[in-house]
């Protein structure tokens, strides 16, 4: 399981952001909340949680450990 991602930030959207963590690109779905401290070419550190179901994994970031729990 993805538990934590630390990269630069390539581009948002209003329900994701997609995450360069060194050449592989993860997009990752968050709350308003979290993607607002996200902003294109800054660095980033987001606590994951990993959704994998039959025909997709899914991951979803959150700027605070305790946001995650």
């Amino acid at each position: 399981m993805i538990g934590f991602l630390r990269g630069t930030i390539l581009e948002t959207d209003p329900a994701y952001c997609l995450v360069d963590v060194q050449g592989v690109g993860y997009i990752v779905y968050a709350p308003t909340t979290t993607l607002g401290q996200c902003i294109p070419g800054q660095e980033t550190a987001l606590y994951i949680h990993t959704i994998v179901r039959e025909q997709s994994l899914d991951l979803y970031g959150f700027a605070e450990q305790t946001d995650k729990d």
